[in-house]
């Protein structure tokens, strides 16, 4: 069961940094916060179903959440993994069937803003700025669903092994020289729609292009061979955040 708050600034100050809010005055941030609710749900906790009416937009504080449907043979596959920052159901409001496309659980414990649709619709109207980050969130996660499309039809297991592992890295804010997975194996497989079995044979061989897996700890030792055996067999490279992240810059 989730946990509600009363609407405090410094509790929710995450929600300013979004990208948005990007444009927008204080004083307006402000006030579009003041109609949102503070929620913690539980790890594993269903926020809803594949088919149920949209009814909130939500902003990640803190925690994972992932995006899965079921298959007609009952699997679960994972369509992505959201971390704090992210925001959620944006598409769903938009759509003709204001309907979820999708399940949402939460992977561990997490903090959300949540806002009605109804003041997403409204903002967009008050606030053009709003809208227009709206439509480039929205182009950016079309973007990225090609290109994992075309990686999956192209890429090795050990490839798209390889690429999530920098995500997720990246993404959780981790550390390149060795840090622990944030969340369990059969979530990893899940999300390149990989079987369990195949990840386990799949994670020895990462050391030959420049990553090291012992059990859940993860690290990069290679980068420029990652880079080369990798991301330079991806189209969308360089629009890749986390490309970007541990290449562009370098560690």
């Amino acid at each position: 069961m989730a946990k509600n708050f009363l609407f405090d600034t410094a509790a929710v100050d995450f929600t300013r940094h979004i990208s948005l809010f990007s444009g927008l005055t204080d004083a307006d941030k402000d006030l579009l916060l003041r109609e949102g609710s503070l929620h913690c749900y539980p790890r594993k906790t269903i926020l809803f179903r594949h088919g149920d009416p949209v009814t909130h937009f939500y902003v990640i504080g803190s925690g994972t959440i992932r995006l899965f449907h079921e298959t007609a043979e009952g699997c679960e596959v994972t369509t992505d993994i959201l971390v704090a920052g992210d925001t959620l159901c944006a598409a769903d409001i938009f759509s003709s069937s204001e309907l979820h496309h999708s399940h949402a659980a939460a992977v561990n414990d997490v903090t959300v803003m949540k806002f009605s649709i109804e003041w997403l619709r409204d903002a967009t109207q008050r606030h053009p700025c709003i809208a227009f980050n709206l439509l480039a969130a929205l182009s950016k996660q079309t973007q990225q669903l090609k290109t994992e499309a075309g990686n999956q039809s192209m890429m090795s297991a050990m490839q798209l092994t390889a690429c999530l592992l920098q995500k997720i890295c990246v993404f959780h804010d981790l550390d390149p020289a060795g840090f622990a997975l944030p969340y369990n194996k059969s979530l990893v497989a899940s999300r390149i729609g990989m079987k369990l079995e195949t990840l386990s044979r799949t994670f020895p061989k990462l050391k030959d292009i420049g990553i090291r897996v012992e059990e859940r700890q993860v690290t990069f030792v290679d980068l420029p061979a990652v880079k080369q055996n990798v991301c330079d067999h991806c189209p969308g490279m360089e629009q890749c955040c986390a490309y970007k992240a541990l290449h562009g810059t370098g560690f």
